[in-house]
């Protein structure tokens, strides 16, 4: 991983936090209405002024919580990644933001917190923030499978970085 710094890191929260204010005042309070297990995975390219390079390819786990809205379907999950081939591993936090375009398609909106590390190098955690869409293709209504691209800045190295990648939701409630 790269090496780190602090610049910008309050610019960025502030973005993150503003974009999730955002999103929970615009949506109908509701109960949640499925609990789902996301499987996935992300090729994590860091890109700069003259090149994109591999850093590594994440799969991940994680459960979220699904709520419907008047036009939106709002997906906050919290799981866990982890990269063998560049030994990297963490915490992911993401909210989908599922707007349907008819019974088996949606455009989605994708927010996401990221934290990284090395091994167990505590120290030198990076956390990720990162914003993107994808197109979620409903195979029946307890599955449904996303391709994604998601950009991302990295608030201690000031590093950018592109995520293509593809989810797997299941839910995991009886019908």
């Amino acid at each position: 991983m790269a090496t780190y710094s602090h610049n910008s890191q309050n610019t960025s929260t502030t973005l993150l936090t503003t974009l999730l204010a955002g999103f929970i005042c615009a949506a109908t309070p509701v109960q949640a209405q499925d609990v789902g297990l996301n499987v996935w995975g992300m090729e994590f390219a860091t890109i700069d002024s003259e090149k994109v390079d591999h850093m590594a390819f994440y799969p991940g786990l994680s459960l979220s919580l699904t709520f419907e809205t008047e036009s939106w379907v709002l997906s906050p999950s919290l799981g866990a990644e982890w990269a063998a081939d560049g030994n990297f591993w963490g915490i992911m936090a993401m909210l989908y933001a599922d707007y349907p375009l008819n019974d088996h398609f949606g455009a989605d909106l994708i927010l996401a917190g990221m934290h990284d590390q090395a091994g167990d190098d505590w120290k030198n955690a990076e956390f990720f923030v990162g914003a993107g869409g994808g197109l979620s293709w409903f195979i029946n209504k307890r599955v449904a499978f996303t391709p994604n691209v998601v950009a991302y800045y990295g608030l201690r190295t000031n590093t950018w970085a592109l995520a293509p990648g593809v989810n797997l939701w299941v839910s995991l409630e009886s019908q």
